[in-house]
């Protein structure tokens, strides 16, 4: 899974008018969870104010304290490009819109954080699992049953669509095949996962 602006939105994004003043949103700043205000001159988008800006400029306009040097980001640009355009422009938050320049959101280095985090842990859990069902061959299980459950596991793990685990007799011929997914259907799934199961330089 590709990991897009879209899936990234956060919504500790108070929309504020051009005009107001920083002053008369001391309650979203108290809080703690602004990631920036998005600052509006009627329906058109102007730009994002920075937390520290506000803080610091109390009773300026929003207008006077929008950023403006990054551009808005579409709501699919990867991750990979996101964290790219943080790192060019020295920010951490990103305005998001839509194809017809319509504002969508903001994505934030906390959020991404966030994100990380959680993946993190999910894979982290999957290897547990992974490990449980490998080291648990005192329950009820065959070993077929118990091969079956690692190529299930570690499918959901990776994120792979399809996975296998083929197990060769003397002569090099699967004699049994564990799979998940269309297997069969991938071209060449044979021939590459023989020369892995056989190694380099073997056969």
């Amino acid at each position: 899974m590709i990991v897009t602006a879209r899936d990234l939105l956060t919504d500790a994004v108070p929309r504020v008018p051009a005009e107001a003043r920083p002053a008369d949103y001391e309650r979203e700043l108290g809080a703690g969870r602004v990631a920036a205000f998005a600052v509006f001159d009627g329906d058109t988008f102007l730009g994002l104010a920075a937390p520290a800006a506000v803080v610091t400029f109390p009773q300026r306009i929003f207008a006077d304290l929008c950023a403006t040097a990054s551009r808005p980001i579409a709501a699919d640009t990867p991750l990979a490009e996101i964290l790219r355009e943080m790192d060019r422009h020295a920010t951490s938050v990103l305005a998001v819109t839509g194809p017809d320049g319509r504002f969508l959101g903001v994505v934030s280095a906390a959020r991404i954080t966030e994100l990380l985090l959680w993946q993190a842990e999910s894979r982290l859990q999957g290897l547990r699992q992974v490990l449980a069902t490998t080291v648990d061959l005192g329950a009820d299980w065959t070993l077929d049953d118990v091969l079956q459950r690692v190529v299930d596991l570690a499918a959901q793990l990776t994120g792979a669509r399809e996975g296998a685990l083929e197990l060769l007799d003397d002569e090099g011929a699967v004699a049994k095949r564990f799979s998940a997914g269309p297997v069969a259907a991938v071209p060449g799934f044979r021939r590459l996962s023989g020369a892995v199961l056989r190694g380099p330089g073997e056969g």
